[in-house]
């Protein structure tokens, strides 16, 4: 239903009283089945719009105040890594402390320029509230996860703390080749504290296996994956692009 609340998705659906099942379903008008928002459409009744920028313009007070610079473009582009991607997967485990954290590649939404980054700029890339937990895994555990992970076409995720190289020609189940965590190769018995998002936690993009995770071993930390990508460009700016090859893939020429 497009994105950030720019439509909505008007759908009837006709239940059959007797049997409980779906007997048929109609758009909304002219066989449409999302109404868009827009303003031109919609035009804003006056005194709302007033309460709603009043409130808008206090919360977007600091949003152009820089807060970094970024020494080359920071792209999410690329086939196995991202700089984008390490800069915010590298966000994540620093902020707590992790030995490994992970996320999912579709939930970095944009770039950042060179020059100047602003919290703006951030929530371009981050535009969800996703909150960062820890997760107690052990090594065979993490590498299952993984492994259901690349049963997907195209699957992959932006970590930090590791190594990762896959064999994306070897059965399912066996794709990982390698796979180190501080720089030692995965230890299956050991338990790592591991830094990912709630979103994940759920089951989401392909992560079903996250759902089986006790609660025991899972910290909510009320930290925003966001707030820790802002924090992290504070601390370390000026920020350059880097790939540095923890995720890689076996090809017939070689890694």
């Amino acid at each position: 239903t497009w994105g950030r609340g720019s439509g909505i998705g008007v759908v009837t659906l006709e239940v059959d009283d007797a049997t409980h099942t779906l007997s048929g379903y109609h758009l909304y008008g002219d066989n449409e089945d999302i109404i868009t928002l827009f303003e031109e459409e919609f035009p804003r009744d006056s005194q709302e719009a007033v309460a709603i920028d009043t409130v808008v313009d206090r919360v977007e007070a600091d949003m152009d105040e820089p807060i970094g610079t970024a020494l080359e473009p920071l792209i999410r582009t690329g086939a196995l890594e991202s700089p984008m991607g390490n800069l915010v997967a590298d966000a994540m485990r620093v902020q707590l402390n992790g030995d490994f954290a992970f996320t999912n590649k579709g939930g970095i939404r944009s770039d950042i320029p060179a020059g100047l980054i602003t919290p703006r700029d951030v929530f371009s890339v981050i535009p969800f509230e996703n909150q960062l937990i820890v997760v107690n895994l052990n090594g065979d555990f993490l590498k299952t996860l993984l492994e259901s992970k690349l049963q997907r076409p195209g699957s992959g995720l932006y970590i930090s703390g590791g190594k990762v190289v896959v064999n994306p020609s070897a059965p399912q189940g066996q794709r990982v080749v390698q796979f180190d965590i501080g720089g030692k190769s995965l230890n299956p018995d050991k338990v790592y504290k591991v830094v990912t998002t709630d979103y994940l936690l759920q089951g989401n993009s392909g992560m079903d296996l996250m759902t089986t995770v006790p609660e025991t071993k899972t910290t909510y930390t009320g930290a925003l994956m966001r707030g820790a990508v802002e924090e992290y460009i504070t601390r370390n700016s000026p920020i350059k692009a880097r790939l540095d090859g923890r995720w890689s893939e076996i090809t017939k020429k070689g890694i």
